[in-house]
């Protein structure tokens, strides 16, 4: 809880990083003891030189067809925490062009912030599909409506780009989109 106050983030993702941290080795967990986390590795050693204003980028995010984005860091990014309102919390590479009345380009990097409740109406990274282990993410606008989840595109080219619709448990939200980076070759 701690944690999650100190980052502004939710508890459940924070207990997801930790479970994580432990899978591979990097902490343990003490039974019957309040904050009872004891790191097994030293913090060179987990990610180098890592400071409060750095951000993992994971992956690739869909802004087209949903894609099987990589389960660990490509590599940790440099940002102002004061640059994304809510605070980011992951950075995903954009591929596709459904998102393009948006302003968001194929290869931007698009900024998360962790919010699986998010309100419908709002653009949002999410996973459309949860039959394989793979992490599908694509980036939509989601709306909600009874009981299905719609993801949709921000492209005028519907034919190519047309709504997704999952029943509301199909579909997991991961986090809102706040923002973009665009590379410094793309400007």
């Amino acid at each position: 809880m701690e944690i999650a106050d100190h980052f502004g983030l939710y508890q459940s993702g924070i207990r997801k990083h930790l479970l994580r941290l432990a899978e591979f080795g990097y902490i343990d967990f003490e039974m019957h003891s309040a904050r009872g986390i004891r790191v097994l590795a030293s913090a060179d050693h987990l990610v180098g030189d890592v400071r409060i204003d750095q951000l993992p980028l994971v992956g690739r995010i869909a802004a087209g067809t949903p894609l099987t984005a990589a389960e660990n860091i490509e590599e940790w990014v440099q940002v102002n925490p004061e640059l994304f309102r809510p605070r980011a919390t992951h950075l995903f590479r954009v591929s596709g062009r459904s998102m393009l009345n948006l302003g968001v380009l194929d290869g931007d990097i698009v900024a998360i912030h962790e919010d699986p409740d998010a309100t419908s109406g709002i653009v949002a990274a999410a996973v459309p599909d949860k039959k394989t282990d793979d992490l599908l993410l694509t980036l939509k606008r989601c709306k909600r409506k009874g009981g299905q989840v719609h993801l949709l595109s921000e492209n005028d080219d519907q034919a190519s780009y047309s709504p997704q619709i999952y029943e509301a448990g199909e579909v997991q939200v991961l986090g809102r989109y706040v923002g973009l980076i665009r590379p410094e070759h793309r400007r």
